[in-house]
């Protein structure tokens, strides 16, 4: 297991602490559930080209897999999207959250990321979008609420850092 950064943890922290977002569990009982989470997502191929799954706009495919502690338990996601050639954001994008217990919650979301005044010396880019969710499997079968994603891509380490909060 990796450390985590003392601001990474603070981080999510805050995220889940402030989550002011509910939602129904899909369980039809009414009960409110909150939902945030922080991913460390890292590449599970190779950055391709891809004309049938990107369009001309954006034609890089990137894919991720990553691991996170979040208000629905522990979680793995799975996503990729269509990025543009100068990297300044992102279309198309697919995930799947998949919870201990088998269930998926599946969305898609953008983003556009942004340069710092130290993004030069740091390699630090702002991740800024949104998702929405589209079903899945389990007690996810009727997700459909949306939310924003936030976080950080280091253009010279490859780290990423996601926070997600929103509705089921």
């Amino acid at each position: 297991m990796s450390t985590r950064s003392p601001k990474s943890l603070l981080a999510a922290w805050l995220l889940v602490a402030s989550c002011a977002t509910l939602a129904d569990d899909g369980r039809g009982g009414g009960k409110p559930l909150a939902f945030a989470g922080v991913f460390y997502p890292a590449f599970s191929a190779a950055p391709t080209v891809d004309p049938t799954r990107c369009p001309a706009s954006h034609p890089i495919l990137f894919q991720f897999r990553g691991d996170s502690y979040t208000t629905l338990g522990y979680a793995t996601i799975a996503q990729s999207h269509c990025e543009d050639m100068d990297h300044t954001g992102f279309v198309r994008g697919l995930q799947t959250i998949t919870t201990r217990n088998g269930d998926m919650l599946y969305g898609t979301y953008n983003c556009i990321f942004k340069q710092t005044p130290t993004t030069e010396s740091d390699g630090a880019l702002i991740v800024t979008g949104a998702y929405r969710n589209t079903g899945g499997t389990g007690a996810f079968s009727k997700a459909n609420g949306k939310g924003v994603t936030v976080g950080t891509v280091n253009l010279f380490t490859g780290a990423v850092v996601i926070s997600v909060t929103g509705d089921l």
